[in-house]
Order: structure tokens, then C-alpha cells, then sequence
């Protein structure tokens, strides 16, 4: 399996402290066509929908499952990114 590959749910712990991970979503807006896909679906409440400019933003970033990227296939435009997982890999401990 390579780093850019989901892994099987398993039960895991973060390494350091949430807040010091700077794992979460990026939006586009350039890209973004207010579809709310990626609102709808995050069920840690990542993105709000900014009703006057009609896209959707990232307002709880910490929130984000680290690893987790979930809502980047979802977005029809593509308007959503992450950094790299590979850098983030080693903050996630997987347990037996």
C-alpha cells in the first residue's frame, strides 16, 4: 500500500497534540461552485456554507480526522486539497 492509499479503519492515536497538526482541508474558491457535496458530508463539521459568496470554506480545520480525505473525491470540481499524507503519516499510531 502506498502512502497515498486510505488504510482500512482500524483504531488509532495521534502522536502529538491534535492542534499541532496542520492536517485539513483546503478549498479553491477559484474551483469551487457552491455544490455543498463536501458540507453535507463531513460529519466533523469541517466546512460551513458561506451563503454570500456561495462556496463552501473550512471554519474548523482542527476538526479534520488526520489522514483522512474523505470529502477530496467527493468534490466534483476538484476544488479541494490536502498536503501531502506522506508528511503526515508518522502523527498517526495504529493500534493492535
Amino acid at each position: 500500500m502506498n502512502s497515498d492509499e486510505i488504510k482500512p479503519h482500524k483504531k488509532r492515536e495521534l502522536t502529538t497534540a491534535r492542534e499541532l497538526i496542520d492536517w485539513y482541508p483546503t478549498v479553491d474558491e477559484s474551483r469551487c461552485q457552491g455544490c455543498k457535496i463536501c458540507f453535507d458530508f463531513c460529519p466533523k463539521k469541517v466546512y460551513e456554507f458561506d451563503e454570500a459568496k456561495q462556496k463552501a470554506v473550512v471554519v474548523n480545520p482542527y476538526e479534520c480526522v488526520v489522514l483522512c480525505s474523505g470529502c477530496l473525491p467527493k468534490c466534483p470540481q476538484q476544488a479541494i486539497s490536502f498536503p501531502k499524507r506522506a508528511d503526515f503519516e508518522h502523527f498517526v499510531h495504529y493500534l493492535l
